[in-house]
């Protein structure tokens, strides 16, 4: 039996998105189609990654959280969940998404890199700053920008 998100893949590659949603989601119904259940996690996840690249913030969110409800654990969900709450000026909304997520993987960089912003966002500097104390050296690209927000936050806190 062949992998059907192999298809779906291949036309995201070549920037296809409207044929890979076609594929994978039925529209009137707003549900996944059959051949994507068995990984509805996933089917959700690239459902929801359309949609944001469409700049369907609300859609995005909800498949999101779709995608979620099926694994709960899905970091990389959790994020853009997060990220489309954030693209709608719902920091509030990022946080609790973020601080679920932590909840599962409380070392993520990514977390509590994303959670310092959306805390930031929403004027609570000392927090955003304690989340962006988390955020280990290895992790060298959100690194260098938590540092220098912890500066910017530093200031405006004062």
């Amino acid at each position: 039996m062949n992998d059907p998100f192999i298809e779906i893949h291949d036309l995201l590659r070549d920037k296809r998105h409207e044929d890979a949603l076609g594929k994978i989601y039925d529209k009137a119904r707003g549900t996944i189609k059959r051949d994507f259940q068995s990984d509805e996690n996933h089917a959700w996840y690239i459902v929801g990654d359309i949609f944001f690249k469409q700049s369907n913030y609300e859609m995005a969110a909800h498949s999101f959280k779709k995608s979620l409800e099926s694994r709960e654990d899905d970091i990389e969900a959790c994020c853009a969940l997060a990220n489309a709450y954030s693209a709608m000026n719902m920091p509030d909304k990022s946080a609790v998404c973020l601080i679920a997520g932590l909840k599962h993987k409380p070392d993520s960089s990514t977390l509590n890199y994303n959670l310092g912003n959306a805390y930031f966002d929403m004027g609570e500097y000392k927090k955003a700053i304690r989340h962006y104390g988390r955020v280990l050296p290895q992790h060298e690209d959100i690194y260098e920008m938590a540092q220098k927000n912890i500066q910017r936050a530093k200031k405006l806190a004062s």
